[in-house]
C-alpha cells in the first residue's frame, strides 16, 4: 500500500496507473474525496477510469483536472481492513498569458526597473520556472553577473539600467514535462543616456514579505535592491542575519545564492519559524535590516499515533479493552487540527450504525475505546483521518484477539501446615494459543521470583500429574521455619497474564512476633519551633518472608511511609520520624494537637504506640461551668467530655 502521503502531478492525456498493494489475499477498493471510485467509459465506450478489485490497481487512461482529488485505498481479508495513505492527484496546467496591451518604459541610465511578469493565468506544476527573452525567442535575457535578477514570481529587476538594455523584453513560463513554454505581453524597455553616473545610496526595491515552507523541504528568501555604483564592482553588498542578528554564513542549514540576494535555508524545522533580516551597503550608506518571515508549515504532526496491538480476549473476571489513540498536533504558530475522524474496517466511524456498549469514543475523539473483546469477532483494524489547513495525517492499526489464559487450578487460599505436609504450589493453566504463545510460569515468595528453570530445591516437580510442591518431610527445619508468608503464582505469555495466591501459616512453630523497640512518649507538651517526635522502630526475626508495614493515624487520616504528609520527615540514617515545627506554618501547627495512633504489622501481627500531643503555647479552650452540673450532673458530665474530644 502506498505507505507515505504524496501530492502527484500529471500531464494532460497522459496515462496514470497508482497501484496499492497489501499482504495476504486482500481485496481492495479505491476512494477519492472520500467517495468509492466506480469504474467509469465515455459514450464510445473508451474507459475513463477503472481500477483491478484483486490487484489494487486504479487506471486512469488519460489523465485531466476532472481526477484532480484526495485518493487512498483499502484493503480487505474477511472483515478486516487497512488504509493507505493520501495520495494527491494535480494536473499539470501552463495556461496562455492573459492577453495584454504591449507596454513601453522609459527610463534614465543607472535607474532602477522591474518588469512585471503579469497576467500568468493559474498555474500548477512542481517543474515551472521563468525566462526573459529579448523579442520572440530571439535570445534569453543574460543577467550580467548579476546586476540583472528574475525574482520568485518571474519579475525581472535591473540593478540599474544601461542604455545598451534598450530593447523588448517578454516573459517566458516553461514546464519541462509540459515541453512548453508560454510568453507574456511585451515590454519595450527605452533607456536614455546621462552623464549623471554618481554613487548612490542602496534601496531596498523588492522582498518575499512571507515565505511559506512546508516541514523538511528547503525554502527560499529574497531581497532585492537597486544602487548606482562607481566602480567596477557594480552591486550592492547584501547580508543575512537570524533573528538574534547574528550574520548568516553558507552551512548545511544555509546556502546564499544569486549574489546573496537568496537566502535557502535548508531541512526546515518547527523552531525556523522566525524572522530573518536582509541589509546592504555600499561606499557612502547601507540600509536598516529589513525582515523578511519564514512560516514554517505541516500538515497535523503525530503526537501519539494508533497502534497495532494484539490482546488477550475477554472472560467473566476479566474483561478486555483496546484504546487506540489518534492524538496530533499542528506546528506551533498554525491553528489546530479538527478533531480526528475514525474508521472500523475503512468505514467511517457512525455513532448510529455501532453498538455504543462496543465502541466508545472520547469526546475529543482522540481515543477510539473497544470494550469487552471478543474472538473472532473484534479482530479489525482501525483508521483515523486528521486535518489542518495545511494536509491531511493518517493513522492506521490492527487489533488482533488471542484467546486467554484459563486457570484451571490454583492452590487454596490459605494453608495451614506442619512439619511433614506438602506445601501445594501448583497452578495448572490452558490457552487455546498455547502452540503459537506457550504460557510460562513464576513463583514469587520472599522477594524473590522463581521459574521453573531456577526453581529452588526444595521446591518439586511432577510432571505426570503437572503438580507443583514443597514436601515439607524432606528439608530442614531452618528451610521449614522460612515458608510461612503469601505466595504469588503468576501465569503468562505474551498478551495476558493470570495470578493465584495462598497464604502459608506454619501450625507447629512459634510466631515470631513484632517487636517493637522504641515508642514516642505517651503525652508531648510542645511549642513552636519544637520536633514533634513520631518514630516508632520495630523488628521481626521473619522480616524477610514477612517484612513490617508502617502506618500513622491521626485526625481521621491514615498515613504511610509512600503518602506521608510533606511536613512529616524521615531521617533515614537515625531511623527516625518527626515535624519539624519551626518549618511549618502557623496555621498547620495549630492543628498538630492530639492523638497519634503509631501501627507496625506484617501478615501474622500488630502492635501499636500512641501518643498524646498537647500545643503549650496556644489558647485552650474554656471548660464547661460546674455550676450548670448541679441538677443534671450525667447530662452534664457527657457533654463536657464530647466538648474536650472534640477539641
Amino acid at each position: 500500500m502506498p505507505m507515505t502521503a504524496r501530492t502527484h502531478y500529471f500531464t494532460p492525456d497522459s496515462s496514470v496507473v497508482m497501484s496499492c498493494k497489501a499482504t495476504g489475499e486482500p481485496s481492495y477498493k479505491w476512494y477519492r474525496d472520500g467517495k468509492v471510485v466506480q469504474s467509469e467509459k465515455d459514450r464510445d465506450g473508451n474507459t475513463l477510469i477503472s481500477f483491478d478489485s484483486r490487484s489494487g490497481d486504479l487506471t486512469i487512461p488519460r489523465y485531466s483536472d476532472r481526477f484532480n482529488g484526495e485518493y487512498y485505498c483499502v484493503a480487505t481479508i474477511g472483515e478486516a481492513a487497512s488504509m493507505s495513505q493520501m495520495q494527491i492527484l494535480y494536473e499539470t496546467r501552463l495556461p496562455p498569458f492573459d492577453p495584454a496591451a504591449d507596454t513601453t518604459i522609459t527610463k534614465t541610465a543607472y535607474s532602477y526597473v522591474k518588469l512585471p511578469c503579469s497576467n500568468q493565468g493559474k498555474v500548477v506544476g512542481k517543474d515551472i520556472s521563468y525566462n526573459w527573452y529579448l523579442s520572440e525567442f530571439s535570445s534569453v535575457v543574460a543577467m550580467d553577473n548579476g546586476r540583472l535578477f528574475v525574482d520568485l514570481k518571474g519579475d525581472l529587476h535591473f540593478t540599474y539600467v544601461l542604455p545598451g538594455d534598450s530593447s523588448s523584453y517578454r516573459c517566458g513560463c516553461t514546464s519541462l514535462s509540459l515541453k512548453s513554454i508560454r510568453l507574456g505581453n511585451s515590454y519595450n524597455l527605452v533607456v536614455n543616456p546621462t552623464d549623471h553616473r554618481g554613487v548612490t545610496v542602496p534601496v531596498l526595491q523588492y522582498q518575499t514579505n512571507t515565505v511559506k515552507g512546508r516541514l523538511g523541504a528547503s525554502a527560499r528568501l529574497e531581497c532585492f535592491f537597486s544602487g548606482d555604483p562607481t566602480t567596477a564592482v557594480h552591486l550592492p553588498t547584501i547580508k543575512w542575519f537570524d533573528s538574534e542578528r547574528k550574520e548568516i554564513q553558507n552551512s548545511y542549514k544555509f546556502e546564499l545564492l544569486d549574489n546573496n540576494r537568496a537566502l535557502i535555508v535548508k531541512d526546515l524545522q518547527e523552531q525556523d519559524d522566525k524572522s530573518y533580516y536582509c541589509s546592504v551597503f555600499n561606499r557612502i550608506g547601507n540600509t536598516n535590516k529589513s525582515p523578511v518571515y519564514l512560516n514554517v508549515t505541516s500538515k497535523p504532526i503525530w503526537v501519539e499515533a494508533p497502534k497495532t496491538q494484539t490482546i488477550a480476549a475477554s472472560t467473566a473476571e476479566n474483561p478486555t479493552h483496546a484504546v487506540f489513540t489518534c492524538n496530533a498536533r499542528s506546528l506551533s504558530n498554525e491553528a489546530e487540527p479538527d478533531m480526528p475522524i475514525w474508521y472500523i474496517n475503512g468505514k467511517e466511524f457512525s455513532s448510529a450504525d455501532l453498538d455504543p456498549l462496543k465502541f466508545q469514543r472520547s469526546e475529543d475523539r482522540k481515543t477510539l475505546t473497544v470494550k469487552n473483546l471478543r474472538k473472532p469477532q473484534d479482530i479489525m483494524c482501525v483508521q483515523c483521518r486528521v486535518r489542518n489547513s495545511n494536509g491531511v495525517l493518517m493513522g492506521n492499526a490492527c487489533l488482533n484477539v488471542v484467546p486467554p489464559i484459563k486457570v484451571n487450578h490454583c492452590p487454596p487460599k490459605r494453608q495451614d501446615i506442619k512439619k511433614g505436609d506438602r506445601l501445594n504450589l501448583t497452578i495448572q493453566a490452558s490457552s487455546d494459543d498455547d502452540n503459537n504463545n506457550p504460557l510460562s510460569y513464576e513463583w514469587i515468595f520472599g522477594n524473590q521470583t522463581y521459574t521453573k528453570l531456577n526453581k529452588p530445591a526444595i521446591m518439586e516437580y511432577n510432571p505426570r500429574t503437572d503438580e507443583t510442591y514443597i514436601n515439607t518431610s524432606k528439608i530442614s527445619n531452618s528451610q521449614y521455619d522460612k515458608l510461612g508468608g503469601e505466595y504469588i503464582l503468576r501465569v503468562y505469555n505474551l498478551y495476558d497474564s493470570k495470578i493465584c495466591k495462598t497464604l502459608v501459616k506454619l501450625t507447629d512453630t512459634e510466631e515470631s512476633p513484632i517487636k517493637v523497640n522504641h515508642c514516642p512518649p505517651k503525652r508531648q507538651d510542645i511549642k513552636k519551633g519544637d520536633r514533634l517526635n513520631l518514630t516508632i522502630q520495630a523488628s521481626s526475626d521473619d522480616d524477610n518472608n514477612n517484612p513490617l508495614s508502617y502506618e500513622w493515624i491521626f485526625g481521621n487520616q491514615t498515613y504511610t511511609k509512600l503518602n506521608k504528609p510533606a511536613i512529616m520527615e524521615y531521617n533515614p540514617r537515625t531511623d527516625e520520624t518527626y515535624i519539624n515545627t519551626s518549618k511549618i506554618s502557623n496555621s498547620q501547627y495549630d492543628k498538630l494537637g492530639g492523638e497519634y495512633i503509631l501501627r507496625v504489622y506484617n501478615l501474622y501481627d500488630s502492635k501499636i504506640c500512641k501518643t498524646l500531643v498537647s500545643l503549650t503555647d496556644t489558647k485552650e479552650p474554656s471548660a464547661v461551668a460546674p455550676s450548670a452540673c448541679i441538677d443534671i450532673s450525667l447530662i452534664c458530665l457527657i457533654i463536657g467530655i464530647v466538648f474536650l474530644i472534640s477539641s
